[in-house]
């Protein structure tokens, strides 16, 4: 079974169309958590979606996670993924036998701040090679629920999604990869704001917090 689990916002309908759309062919399930959302868009099925008033925010990704069985990959409303998104995902996993992003950071030791990075690896930008990180994107993030065990609950604080899933890694003895990929390879949408932009005004004191517990 592939599971692919989305997280989006009312403003971002258009660019969920074309997420959905290079994705729906790649997947078994298809699924996406409708935050502050008022009406269904037409091009999501019955059973595809759920609504939620995004108090969450981006860890709706991982709702009913505690019941997915097989692959799951949890995707961004921001990006259009290639037609080997799916395939190439897995492969990478299998062979790492851990979850595998391609997007993701290395941090200094001890670390400093969540904003401070020893290695930016971004899902935009070419990656030459699979590289072992310590905080993976989970908009392209793929994991098997047979190497890791990840429940909704486990994601306290909304919009923190990349370092509660980094933590449950780490607690269960996990490795986690970024897999090497060439510029362009994604597609980006260019929403007007992000959860970056919005947690750069309080100075990610809550990622500081939160990264330094299991680093």
């Amino acid at each position: 079974m592939i599971t692919i689990q989305i997280a989006s916002i009312p403003d971002r309908e258009e660019m969920l169309r074309k997420t959905v759309e290079s994705l729906r062919p790649q997947c078994d399930r298809i699924w996406v958590g409708l935050n502050n959302y008022t009406k269904a868009p037409d091009f999501l099925k019955e059973g595809e979606y759920k609504f939620f008033d995004n108090s969450t925010g981006d860890a709706v990704k991982f709702y009913n996670a505690e019941n997915l069985e097989g692959w799951v990959l949890t995707c961004d409303d921001d990006l259009i993924y290639p037609e080997d998104y799916v395939e190439y995902m897995r492969w990478k996993t299998y062979e790492y036998q851990c979850p595998v992003s391609l997007h993701g950071k290395d941090y200094p030791r001890p670390v400093i701040a969540f904003n401070k990075i020893l290695k930016n690896y971004r899902c935009l930008d070419e990656v030459k090679k699979d590289v072992f990180i310590d905080v993976p994107g989970t908009g392209v993030l793929c994991y098997h629920t047979d190497l890791i065990k990840v429940a909704y609950a486990d994601f306290k604080r909304p919009n923190m999604a990349d370092l509660w899933f980094a933590k449950l890694s780490k607690e269960q003895g996990l490795n986690l990869v970024c897999a090497a990929h060439e510029k362009g390879y994604l597609k980006y949408q260019h929403p007007t704001e992000t959860i970056w932009d919005a947690y750069k005004q309080d100075n990610f004191v809550e990622q500081t917090k939160l990264l330094k517990s299991f680093l």
